[in-house]
């Protein structure tokens, strides 16, 4: 519901992260499958990141982990706080 309110768009599987900045700069980070549901709402910026396959299964936390530290690097290079 969070990703809802801050981005316009309801994640499908509920894998979908939504991250605002302090100058109301909002990125989603979806399912590469999701990207085109994503495009929907009116967050600034989408990022995908691969779920998994028939070949290899990987946990959301396996699979957004590099995706959004890259994703927190671009938002500053000063430290930053993170609410959930």
């Amino acid at each position: 519901m969070n990703v809802l309110l801050l981005s316009g768009y309801w994640p499908v599987i509920g894998t979908g992260l939504a991250i605002a900045s302090a100058e109301g700069q909002i990125t989603l980070l979806v399912p590469e499958d999701e990207e085109d549901l994503a495009k929907c709402g009116w967050a600034n910026e989408i990022r995908t990141f691969k779920s998994g396959s028939l070949d290899e299964i990987v946990t959301v936390a396996e699979a957004i982990r590099a995706p959004l530290r890259e994703l927190a690097k671009s938002f500053s290079a000063m430290p930053i706080r993170v609410g959930v």
